[in-house]
């Protein structure tokens, strides 16, 4: 294991956040992990054990991004046998996980840097597969996708929305885009993006696409597996899939002319029936849901009806305040799932 040496050095960061920077003398990591804390860094105890778990753990860089106060919880965290780990203060309160990715991505010291959540808790050979695939030359790797908390129909509605092209089983192949949140990247590609950068993990299909446009390609990795836990509060979900929706149209249109604004406003009650019809086919594959899908379907529909109305106002007019609601909503495992995990 790589001896740790805590400089205790500042440097300047973008928008004015500083970082304590603990570094390694042995070499580079292979990947940096990528966190973000609302409040203070107590929250990522869980997510850091599965990373501590990794089979590569000794190769894995640890970025943890959150306010400036978030280092005092730093003594509950479990940070021995990482190659090295680093902290971020961000500048602001109430900062979005885009804004706290972007600047954990700018300082981070490995090739590849992957998004974790502190809901999101890999399977122990998760990252050395994602590495053994960025050995080809794909943008981004991302990995399949189980069920963290599979007891309610309202965490399988909220995980096939969210995640169905990539649920668990899903063979391996190129992609036009990976789950958000959960993908590891080439960190030059990303950083060639400069101040554009936030803008595109707002919605990181978005991100994605112009990847692909810029000749790029994406990789899903099935035998990287991550367990996503999700929404399983309706006082939560409901909100947040409006206000996703119109922050994904939001970012999405940015710089789009009138007229094709106009034409996605247009188009945007078709959104939910074709979503649907996807979301199906991709839940109904063999493997996928223990159960009858018939009993997902009419709150399937309902939340794809509040994302297509949040589409067409984000087409419309812009985001709003939905980078701010949907902060509040995405860093806080707590109104996830009702209760921390244990």
């Amino acid at each position: 294991m790589p001896t740790v040496i805590d400089t205790s050095t500042y440097f300047p960061m973008t928008r004015g956040t500083k970082m304590h920077y603990t570094m390694t003398v042995d070499n580079e990591p292979a990947v940096s992990a990528i966190l973000v804390a609302a409040e203070d860094f107590s929250s990522l105890k869980h997510v850091l054990f599965y990373l501590a778990g990794q089979t590569i753990s000794g190769q894995i860089e640890i970025v943890l991004v959150g306010p400036r106060a978030a280092d005092a919880s730093l003594a509950e965290l479990k940070l021995e046998g990482f190659f090295g780990y680093q902290t971020v203060a961000m500048p602001q309160p109430g900062f979005s996980a885009a804004e706290g990715y972007g600047a954990g991505i700018r300082q981070a010291r490995a090739p590849v840097v992957v998004l974790c959540e502190d809901h999101s808790f890999p399977e122990p050979d998760w990252a050395e597969h994602l590495l053994r695939a960025h050995e080809q030359p794909w943008a981004a790797v991302g990995p399949a996708v189980r069920n963290g908390n599979p007891e309610t129909l309202l965490s399988w509605v909220d995980f096939f929305m969210g995640y169905s092209e990539w649920a668990y089983p899903v063979p391996s192949g190129i992609r036009q885009h990976l789950p958000g949140h959960n993908s590891s990247y080439k960190r030059d590609l990303l950083l060639e993006y400069d101040t554009a950068l936030i803008d595109r993990l707002e919605a990181e299909s978005v991100l994605h696409w112009d990847l692909g446009r810029r000749g790029y390609q994406l990789y899903l990795e099935s035998q990287a597996v991550t367990r996503h836990l999700n929404f399983a509060l309706f006082s939560t979900w409901f909100p947040l899939h409006f206000w996703s929706g119109r922050r994904f149209a939001s970012t999405r249109g940015r710089g789009w002319p009138l007229w094709r604004c106009l034409l996605y406003v247009c188009a945007s009650p078709l959104i939910p029936l074709v979503r649907f019809r996807r979301i199906f086919a991709e839940a109904r594959k063999p493997g996928r849901y223990p159960g009858s899908l018939l009993r997902l379907a009419p709150v399937l529909l309902l939340g794809l009806l509040l994302d297509g109305f949040g589409q067409m106002l984000g087409y419309a007019f812009g985001p709003g305040d939905t980078m701010e609601k949907s902060a509040e909503l995405e860093l806080h495992i707590e109104k996830r799932v009702g209760v921390s995990p244990s």
